[in-house]
Order: structure tokens, then sequence, then C-alpha cells
């Protein structure tokens, strides 16, 4: 399997380049949302952003960025909670696929917008 990247970006807004082994993922997402992972496709970019399932449930405190970029594709009728991190999207076999250089120049260039 190959390595790959995801971007990590907390609440605080510190933001760092993960990496992982494409087919095994899974650790690296619920460890850096600290718990149920749920994936929101924001399909302007072609990323996916991980989240906290339970985020609100347990009062996880609001991540800025991730949710600017949430309203920016969707709207403001919700936000994301906790620590996110952001990988390729999928391969056709479902497996998750890292960032490319320009995916992560683009998601560190609207970080800075907030």
């Amino acid at each position: 399997m190959s390595e790959a990247k995801a971007l990590y970006l907390s609440t605080e807004m510190d933001a760092e380049t993960r990496t992982f082994t494409v087919g095994d993922s899974y650790k690296l997402i619920s460890d850096a949302v600290e718990g149920w992972i749920e994936c929101v496709h924001l399909p302007s970019l072609g990323v996916d952003l991980w989240c906290n399932e339970e985020g609100k449930l347990a009062g996880l405190p609001q991540n800025e960025i991730a949710s600017y970029l949430f309203h920016k594709e969707f709207g403001q009728f919700d936000s994301i909670r906790g620590n996110v991190i952001f990988t390729g999207g999928a391969d056709d076999e479902g497996e998750t696929v890292g960032l490319t250089e320009d995916q992560i120049k683009t998601l560190t260039e609207l970080f800075g917008e907030v």
C-alpha cells in the first residue's frame, strides 16, 4: 500500500500534514477527531472533511474554519464541532486517498480567510 497525506485542523486553528497508508486510514481519522467519524464531502474542493459524529452532543467547541468551509459549500444551517481532518476523497474501491499538494495548498489558503 502507498503512503498518502491528510491535513489535520484543530479547533485552535492549528493545521498540520499527517501521513497514512491507503487502505488503513480509519485509525488516523478517528484519532484526529477523537471519536466516531463522520465524512462530509466538499464537492467544490474535491476533498472529504472528517469530523466527530457526536461533536455537538459531546459539547465539543466549534471548529471555526471547518464550519466556514461547510457554510461556503452548503449554506449556514449547521456547524462542525471538534478537530477535523481532510483527505482526498475515495478511490474506485472506496478506499480513502490522500490529498494532492495542490489540495493542501488550496485548503491552507482557505484557512487564512477565516
